[in-house]
């Protein structure tokens, strides 16, 4: 949905009506995951629909094939997604229908029953080093994500809690634009990886890839693995067990890395400016699937951090705060220096120079749909002066706390010219304007 399309959805629908209800129309539930006629699904799985309209409440049901009954699952809830719980595990290699129904007042619509079969059991699924195809891309190069984890071990796979984790996770990653547009770009895998103890802590264990929680809330991409070691074998397990991944196309895939630990955190790390291959570490908390669309804006549009902390030296209690120092000119000239010439290769959402006529987002400023929003704003790169970006919030600024922002336009080029390049398409200016939407999730 374009802009323009989107903001006359908005405008249209809001004075429409339930006869039923006098309030605003019920909408039928689109059910999203899982998909039509998707097999090896979960015993536990989740299930995802789209919003039927502003108060109103959700039941679940399910049946199996050859059953005539459908059996409550979930009733009266206003998440949009329900996961089962133990008590409602499902049966293996078993296939099932699913609906939604949803309520407002008097009035109510159900779904379009949707289809799936359940993992065959007798199967060896999560053997070490198996890889599923959780995403098909119809492209011939598309850009790849592999989804793989740390510190869970067989059963932990076995149980079901690595896949419920992942696919929330990239349910959510699809709600954003752009890659809720250009999905048919992105290729999904998940890689199962053994880890003889189940779990992350403060010190490194016996785990698969050696992953450690560096303070209380943080993974730090430096700290909390050995990343520089570390990487090439990451790198080198993905492309040993999924055939998708290759030395051909190495430099368009991002390695997802689920550290198995109760913590809101998250770090990318990119093993060069102009490579663009990137492994991210992410802890399993609270807001899994927001960080995740933060840490992707690092990996897949080589995009930096748009808040700023630093440049406020140190004052004894008491004292009024000295003016910001501004970003150093060393940083400025290595953010020059790792564009190599070309602004997209890095931070391509940031500008070192107060200039705002020489900004990449500058062409945004007399467009309509933009210019409201658009301008050139201070703070960025870590810094609070001395480095710019074109809006004043978005999920590359504070991710969680702005992530109904979702990404700002220029953000949103970026990672489109990288889906395009990959694929071997060229990008198009008009045609991106054309189809750009800047589509979130209700969070």
């Amino acid at each position: 949905m374009t802009i323009a399309a989107m903001l006359f959805t908005l405008t249209t629908t809001a004075c429409a009506s339930d006869d039923n209800n006098n309030g605003p129309a019920l909408q039928t539930p689109l059910l999203k995951a899982p998909a039509a006629g998707a097999t090896e699904v979960s015993l536990l799985p989740t299930f995802e629909w789209e919003s039927s309209g502003s108060g109103a409440l959700y039941d679940l049901e399910i049946k199996a094939d050859g059953d005539e009954a459908w059996t409550m699952m979930a009733e009266e809830i206003v998440s949009l997604t329900y996961t089962l719980d133990e008590e409602q595990e499902l049966d293996y290699a078993t296939s099932y229908s699913w609906r939604v129904t949803a309520s407002l007042g008097r009035a109510t619509k159900s779904s379009r029953p949707l289809s799936f079969t359940t993992v065959d059991e007798s199967a060896p699924p999560f053997g070490d080093g198996d890889s599923y195809l959780y995403l098909d891309s119809e492209k011939e190069s598309p850009f790849i994500i592999v989804v793989t984890g740390d510190g869970f071990t067989a059963e932990d796979y076995e149980s079901g809690l690595f896949d419920r984790q992942a696919d929330e996770m990239m349910d959510l990653f699809f709600s954003f634009d752009p890659y809720k547009s250009y999905r048919d770009y992105i290729e999904v895998w998940k890689l199962v990886a053994h880890s003889n103890v189940s779990g992350i802590t403060g010190v490194s264990r016996d785990t698969r890839f050696g992953s450690f929680i560096d303070g209380p809330k943080f993974i730090n991409h430096k700290a909390g693995m050995d990343i520089e070691s570390t990487s090439n074998i990451i790198y080198q397990f993905a492309m040993n067990n999924i055939p998708a991944v290759g030395l051909s196309n190495i430099d368009n895939v991002c390695v997802l890395v689920l550290c198995n630990a109760d913590i809101e955190a998250g770090g990318c790390w990119r093993t060069s400016y102009q490579e663009g291959r990137a492994i991210t570490l992410l802890g399993t908390g609270n807001n899994l699937g927001v960080i995740n669309v933060h840490e992707a804006g690092h990996s897949i549009g080589r995009l930096g951090d748009e808040y700023g902390k630093l440049g406020i030296p140190p004052v004894p209690p008491g004292f009024p705060l000295p003016e910001p120092n501004p970003m150093p000119q060393n940083i400025v000239d290595l953010m020059v220096s790792n564009r190599a010439g070309d602004p997209w290769n890095h931070y391509p959402n940031l500008h070192p120079y107060n200039d705002r006529s020489t900004a990449l987002w500058a062409k945004y400023y007399d467009l309509p749909l933009y210019n409201d929003d658009v301008d050139f704003y201070e703070g960025g790169n870590d810094w609070i002066k001395g480095c710019w970006r074109s809006t004043e919030f978005s999920i590359m600024n504070k991710g969680v706390e702005h992530a109904s922002y979702g990404y700002n336009v220029i953000s949103r080029e970026a990672i489109v010219r990288r889906l395009l390049n990959a694929a071997g398409e060229p990008f198009d200016f008009a045609t991106f304007l054309a189809n750009d939407s800047n589509e979130v999730p209700n969070l």
